[in-house]
């Protein structure tokens, strides 16, 4: 399998998600977490929920291939934006070594996701450099 075809605007044929059930979890983890991630205020659960329910159904209409990111506690709320911490070639994935501190246990949950998901990990950035998607 092709992995990607290298290209910022050509028609997406799969992308990896993860919606806001799997990032945000619960009101008590965007409680403790949104203030520490300069969020400009807490994220609305339901709401983020519902927004990101039609973002994804608008996806399952126009891409043959959408894989979704599990849930996990070891992760922080930003990890919504799961570009960041991992980039796509045509031959596999690369994994990122993310700049943010609190963010540096997304790479490695994702990688776990490639792993059992059978997709080949290409290689890891490690310290002291660093590489966000």
């Amino acid at each position: 399998m092709q992995y990607t075809c290298q290209s910022e605007f050509k028609k997406l044929e799969s992308v990896f998600i993860k919606t806001a059930e799997e990032a945000f979890i619960s009101e008590e983890k965007l409680k403790k977490e949104w203030a520490v991630h300069n969020y400009l205020s807490k994220p609305d659960l339901a709401r983020a929920k519902e927004e990101y329910e039609g973002f994804k159904n608008l996806l399952v209409r126009n891409v043959p291939h959408i894989s979704c990111f599990p849930k996990s506690e070891s992760v922080t709320i930003d990890s919504i934006y799961c570009r960041d911490a991992s980039i796509a070639t045509d031959h596999g994935m690369i994994i990122c070594n993310m700049g943010k501190q609190a963010r540096s246990m997304e790479p490695n949950a994702q990688k776990k996701f490639f792993e059992a998901s059978n997709i080949p990990v290409l290689g890891t950035i490690k310290t002291p450099g660093t590489l966000e998607g």
